[in-house]
């Protein structure tokens, strides 16, 4: 990415920072600024992602797991307590790496929250974010 193409991104991204934190404090809209905070909190991860050589076996595997834990979150949606989730993005950070775990739980996230009705329209609530906590604690497992 060369400097101009650099310069572009971080002004756009800066005014869209600006705009959001703007209607949040005077029209008390919070939708637009959580949507950019989740979007500048997970551009990292993704960057970081895509940077790195990938095969396609890893990302046909990646793209499985991501399907069976949406799958999962889908069917035992009813069951409380119960998150078959968790399980799959834990064990892909900690096969995979951090970023195969966070992407699996992204990818999840959003898959499943296209059959979720109550999920529309809330970043706040169905953040791809969300599952940083078993990803961070896959990788600390794979370190130890």
């Amino acid at each position: 990415m060369d400097n101009r193409s650099r310069a572009i991104l971080i002004a756009v991204a800066i005014l869209a920072a600006g705009l959001a934190v703007a209607s949040a404090i005077w029209d008390g809209h919070y939708l637009l600024l959580s949507a950019v905070a989740m979007t500048l909190a997970m551009a990292p991860l993704f960057v970081r992602f895509e940077r790195r050589r990938l095969e396609p076996r890893e990302i046909a595997m990646l793209a499985a797991l991501a399907a069976v834990a949406a799958l999962g979150r889908i069917a035992f949606a009813p069951l409380p307590s119960f998150k078959p989730t968790s399980f799959v993005v834990i064990v892909a950070a900690l096969v995979f790496g951090s970023e195969a775990g966070f992407i699996v739980g992204a990818v999840a996230a959003l898959a499943s929250n296209l059959f979720s009705a109550k999920a529309r329209g809330r970043p706040g609530r169905c953040s791809p974010g969300a599952w940083s906590a078993p990803r961070r604690d896959g990788c600390a497992i794979r370190a130890s």
